[in-house]
């Protein structure tokens, strides 16, 4: 029994051994120059750039590991792509039947830095198709017998070699698939950042029927200055021509958004189109990521919106949405305010809405307001115009009255002009410039009728005082004969 055990114990130990001892030899074949260069081959033909590799080895539980990647070409607006490790988990036996069957394939904290091109475009080459590779060496083209050139007759020469056979390929299958901790950025031409996706997790399987299904999820997404979005997911699938994401779904300034879009990835600029719809969007959140002053600001937005475009050309966005305010308090802007101030006219200090909706549309790199109303019980604001992505604003206001405010402002209604859409109203048009996040304005200076300084409450308060009596002197009181001289006594005293 002993001996037995014996021989089990050695027969363990040789086999330990020898699997030792193929992990050493396959790390040693990875790092060899040949292998290496394979890799990067392989890798930049299916990412479309070139790609360096830092260093390949093996071990059974994780399988291949390619660590130090980084993708990029020479030209300054091409992506550039880095990560720390690209993990293939793979089973062995399929190999001996000429199968390269991947079971995990795994890019760990990659990050996608892509900036736009002079032209306003995002320079990209579209993803190479998958392909079977031989994975047989070839001898080099030195080392190969020379093939005659036959004969322009078309009859076969004698003594020429046959036609070289083309050697047995591996077909390639990836079961799973998953990106980790990945972040991207995406630079506009000046350098300023348009958008910026944290901790991107990627997973995703390949199903019989040949398509690939699985799930996306990101941290934070941010568009500067506006935008930030937090927990977005969605899940995917992907036939090899179109990337549908559906139920996707993300927080947004204490609401949410929600929707679906198509991709296609494989055609020129890979052009996309997604319907999106908001819920309960808080205002005072959204100022507050946007940098501007809350107030008392309060309001929830709900709306909807359908966009289309290509991903490589921003200018390509286009599209048309419609959104609400509910339950909202506006503080108006300061000269607006300071007006109510002055006047005591409390509907100026503090906006209570009964309507507020906003009709857009987006083209030419502008979100375009069609027509955008906030209207109380005696006022109504509205204004048109674009406002760029980078945040310029350049809009059309309208400042309408009823009788009742109009009354109230006394003198300044004379400045206040007829309005064809709100019978017994009046309105004042001014301007809004600037940037969304510190907007500029010349409506105190229309509805003044001159333009002011930087004391417009000492100008409003002067303008509406009543203007006081001269004081008249006693009759008693004598005038003094000479500076410091003290008036005479009465006679008699």
């Amino acid at each position: 029994m002993l001996r037995f055990s014996k021989t089990i114990l050695w027969f363990l130990a040789v086999l330990l051994g020898a699997y030792v001892i193929a992990c050493v030899a396959a790390n040693l074949w990875l790092q060899s120059a040949r292998v290496q260069e394979r890799l990067r081959a392989v890798t930049s033909e299916a990412l479309g750039i070139p790609v360096s590799v830092g260093r390949a080895f093996y071990f059974p539980w994780s399988g291949v590991t390619l660590r130090g990647i980084r993708a990029e070409e020479e030209s300054p607006d091409s992506p550039k792509l880095t990560a720390s490790d690209l993990r293939l988990r793979f089973e062995l036996l399929p190999l001996l039947q000429k199968q390269f069957r991947i079971q995990e394939i795994r890019i760990i904290r990659p990050l996608l830095t892509w900036k736009q091109s002079d032209d306003g475009r995002w320079r990209s080459r579209p993803p190479a198709p998958v392909r079977t590779e031989s994975l047989t060496a070839q001898p080099d083209d030195a080392a190969r017998p020379a093939v005659p050139t036959p004969p322009p007759t078309g009859e076969p020469a004698s003594g020429s070699v046959p036609a070289r056979q083309t050697p047995e390929t591996f077909r390639v299958e990836v079961l799973h698939a998953r990106i980790s901790d990945g972040e991207a950025v995406f630079l506009r031409r000046d350098g300023g950042e348009l958008l910026r996706v944290k901790d991107i997790q990627i997973e995703g399987a390949l199903g019989k029927d040949g398509i690939l299904q699985g799930k996306l999820e990101v941290d934070e997404t941010r568009f500067p200055p506006a935008i930030l979005l937090r927990d977005a997911k969605a899940n995917f699938s992907f036939n090899g021509s179109v990337l549908s994401l559906t139920q996707i779904r993300a927080h947004w300034a204490g609401g949410k958004i929600v929707g679906d879009a198509e991709i296609l990835p494989r055609e020129r600029g890979q052009p996309f189109d997604a319907r999106l719809r908001l819920k309960d969007i808080e205002l005072r959140q959204l100022l507050a990521d946007a940098g501007i002053e809350q107030g008392d600001t309060e309001g929830v937005i709900v709306g909807n919106a359908d966009l289309a475009g290509r991903m490589d050309d921003a200018g390509s966005l286009a599209g048309q949405g419609f959104l609400q305010l509910q339950s909202g308090r506006i503080e108006p802007i300061d000269f607006v305010r300071q007006v109510g101030q002055v006047l005591q006219i409390e509907e100026l200090q503090m906006l209570t809405l009964r309507d507020a909706a906003m009709k857009f549309n987006i083209r030419n790199q502008r979100f375009n307001l069609e027509d955008m109303t906030l209207k109380t019980d005696n006022l109504v604001l509205k204004a048109s115009g674009p406002v760029r992505f980078d945040g310029k604003l350049d809009l059309d206001g309208r400042f309408i009255i009823n009788e009742k405010i109009r009354t109230q402002l006394r003198g300044l209604s004379q400045n206040f002009g007829p309005t064809e859409d709100l019978p017994g109203h009046s309105q004042v048009v001014f301007d809004i410039t600037g940037r969304l996040n510190r907007p500029k304005t010349n409506l105190l200076d229309r509805i003044v009728g001159a333009k002011l300084g930087g004391d417009v409450t000492g100008f409003l308060r002067g303008f509406f005082r009543a203007p006081r009596a001269e004081p008249k002197p006693p009759e008693s009181e004598p005038s003094a004969t000479s500076e410091g001289t003290p008036p005479a006594a009465p006679a008699g005293n």
